[in-house]
């Protein structure tokens, strides 16, 4: 999440208008920005600690057995579907 953050505000060039910024630039514009910025990375942060928890409880009680089994089928369908030509 950082690493993505740090890109979209300080690589990433954003064409509004036909005038490219950089995110930083479009965030310090208003204060209206800077708080949808910060509420919007303080929810994200959130919800990844409690979809990471729920992952590491998850795998603690059911392990690794069901991806697998998923992983073999979704394979066994992607060849599938390749070899009939449906996808490319």
């Amino acid at each position: 999440m950082a690493a993505a953050t740090l890109y979209s505000l300080f690589l990433k060039k954003w064409n509004i208008a036909g005038v490219e910024h950089k995110g930083y630039e479009l965030i310090t514009q208003s204060s209206d920005n800077m708080i949808a910025f910060a509420v919007g990375n303080i929810v994200a942060f959130i919800v990844a600690i409690l979809a990471i928890k729920f992952f590491i409880n998850y795998l603690k009680k059911y392990g690794f057995k069901i991806f697998g089994w998923y992983r073999i089928i979704v394979g066994i369908l992607l060849l599938i579907l390749l070899s009939q030509g449906i996808i490319g």
